[in-house]
């Protein structure tokens, strides 16, 4: 019996960690809060204890304002933009946040989720978004000697906070969002083409 049970955990844990139908990898992955966005090295992100199975949830200073860069990072739709692109960073899952991980493997531990700093600056970013004053649109701008993304803004905007957690509210958001004629979740700063300074 005890060999078994050792064969289980240790030659089968990672076939049942990956099972649809084992939810401890959806517990482990909220156990802990996120790594920030940063904006001028301010973050724009956060984390709250919501006290519950998937314990922390994602939230957003100036959501609208941020959306187009951040994303949101869902516990039931999943994650965008620099939520997804840096995912393994932000959730601690990047190999290089663990100095030790044959350690983490046998503790099955997951390292505090790293910061992602971004090259937006929050006055460009501010000004962009000003300028657009709710009209359909997009702003990108770049840096021409480094090519940095200084702003990028779609409009309209969304709050990405409405999509964080799991419940109804986040379901009936996610209809409310991508059935509106407005279409606030379509970012047009990377997903439409508009002819460079254009109004």
């Amino acid at each position: 019996m005890l060999g078994n049970a050792a064969r289980v955990q240790v030659l089968e844990a990672s076939a049942l960690g990956k099972n649809p139908a084992n939810r401890r990898a959806a517990i482990a992955r909220y156990a802990e809060p996120r790594g920030d966005i940063l904006v001028d090295g301010k973050p724009v992100t956060g984390s709250k204890d919501t006290g519950e199975q998937l314990r922390h949830e994602r939230t957003y200073r100036d959501g609208p304002l941020y959306a187009p860069v951040t994303g949101y990072s869902s516990q039931t739709y999943g994650t965008s933009f620099v939520e997804h692109a840096q995912d393994p960073v932000l959730s601690g899952s990047d190999p290089l946040l663990a100095p030790f991980p044959f350690w983490g493997d046998l503790t099955r531990s997951r390292p505090a989720g790293g910061d992602v700093a971004t090259t937006i600056r929050a006055s460009v970013q501010q000004a962009a978004y000003r300028g657009l004053a709710g009209r359909r649109g997009a702003v990108a701008a770049i840096e021409p000697s480094t090519g940095k993304i200084l702003a990028l803004v779609s409009s309209p905007s969304y709050d990405p906070g409405l999509l964080s957690g799991n419940g109804p509210e986040v379901s009936r958001a996610w209809a409310r969002l991508n059935g509106a004629d407005a279409q606030p979740m379509l970012n047009r700063a990377v997903r439409q083409t508009y002819p460079p300074g254009s109004a």
